[in-house]
């Protein structure tokens, strides 16, 4: 059974009741097979009607179609991925808040959110896809604070059983993720901002020189750099 605080309970309740009067969207039924073949997760978008904001739903079903866990979310777009994790759990990572995070062990049938005290003031960082490294060590999280750049964040993932993960390190302005080279090195591009004539970055250009590219965007160019995240084993 999900543990949660009365003040995170009480925003839960309110998520409830758009459930209980918005519609399925037609056509946004998706079907997802875990990796291990064990489990399904049926996604569902709801909608009060055109227009309006859209909340996201996923079941998770087990081999004898009994449901493992019911995530009703705040968001339309229902970020998931499988994982089997060293410490012998499998698990499906989602969020059922758009500023949270919720990891499901689909082998002990539990649920675990985590909601920062930011995010009721909308503070809180949005996932939006999710790298577990191969060894299960690390995760790897690309997203955002609501409306600012994305950016990439690695979390300590030895114990997904204890929640709030620990953030190692962020990396701002990302532009895509590509994935894991290896167990502590993740691949990402992101967009710099450079001088055009020269390719020099904007950020290693003294004051005066800023201001010029500031006040003459033709003199600014913006490209995309690969770059290998690494943590130490």
């Amino acid at each position: 059974m999900e543990d949660m605080s009365s003040k995170y309970k009480g925003r839960r309740e309110e998520i409830e009741k758009f459930f209980e009067v918005a519609d399925v969207v037609a056509g946004s039924e998706q079907e997802h097979t875990s990796p291990s073949k064990h489990y399904k997760l049926m996604i569902e978008e709801y909608s009060k009607g055109p227009g309006t904001w859209s909340y996201s739903r996923g079941r998770v079903y087990d081999l004898n179609n009994q449901i493992v866990a019911d995530i009703k979310r705040n968001y339309g777009i229902f970020w998931h991925c499988w994982f089997q994790h060293p410490n012998g759990y499998e698990y499906l990572l989602c969020g059922e808040d758009y500023q949270g995070y919720t990891f499901v062990n689909l082998t002990k049938g539990t649920v675990q959110t985590y909601f920062p005290e930011g995010a009721y003031n909308g503070a809180g960082f949005c996932w939006a896809k999710v790298f577990p490294s191969e060894d299960g060590k690390l995760l790897a999280v690309d997203g955002c604070y609501w409306a600012c750049p994305y950016a990439l964040v690695l979390y300590d993932f030895n114990d997904p059983e204890s929640l709030p993960l620990n953030e190692l390190l962020r990396v701002e302005d990302l532009n895509d993720s590509e994935g894991w080279k290896n167990n502590n090195t993740f691949i990402m591009t992101r967009e710099i901002e450079c001088r055009k004539n020269d390719g020099v970055p904007y950020a290693d250009l003294d004051e005066e020189e800023q201001d010029r590219l500031d006040s003459n965007s033709s003199l600014v160019e913006y490209i995309n750099e690969t770059v290998e995240v690494k943590w130490p084993q």
